[in-house]
């Protein structure tokens, strides 16, 4: 689910918070006959109002760590070399893409073709919650992990 409206929920009151993950749950239940059970929060901002609301409908929160942007710039290219960027420098990643334009459509393209010539595996979600519970990352911070990711990358890539 990913709310009814789309609203920004760290900005609304909390009857307003429940009614869009409520009626967006509804809404998804009335379409596939089957609720939901992952959330993801409009514009990755959730409050602990709202963390508290997913918990007790029983709602995993998904994010996402590669973004291409693709909201605000529509220039195809740019997204592209922008999730390239990302997914290289990370090693890979739970990526967040718009289907409602063109651009992005043609980036998730040409960016599915680099994945599948990198040997990068592309998985559901429920495959990669899998995996990731199964091997779980050994840092205790995101700082820690982003220091591993920076030592990795330099050591892949040292200056010319």
């Amino acid at each position: 689910s990913h709310t009814h409206d789309h609203d920004l929920l760290t900005t609304d009151t909390h009857v307003q918070v429940l009614d869009q993950i409520d009626d967006g749950i509804a809404s998804i239940e009335a379409a596939i006959g089957r609720r939901p059970d992952l959330f993801r929060p409009p514009y990755g901002q959730l409050d602990a109002f709202g963390e508290q609301a997913i918990a007790e409908r029983h709602l995993s929160l998904v994010l996402w760590s590669v973004e291409a942007g693709d909201m605000q710039d529509p220039d195809e290219n740019a997204m592209y070399s922008s999730l390239v960027e990302q997914l290289d420098y990370a090693g890979g990643g739970l990526v967040l893409l718009h289907d409602v334009k063109w651009p992005t459509v043609h980036a998730l393209a040409r960016l599915l073709d680099w994945l599948d010539a990198k040997k990068f595996s592309v998985v559901d979600l429920p495959t990669y919650f899998r995996a990731t519970r199964e091997h779980p990352q050994p840092y205790a911070s995101r700082k820690e992990l982003e220091d591993a990711r920076g030592a990795a990358w330099r050591k892949a890539h040292p200056p010319t």
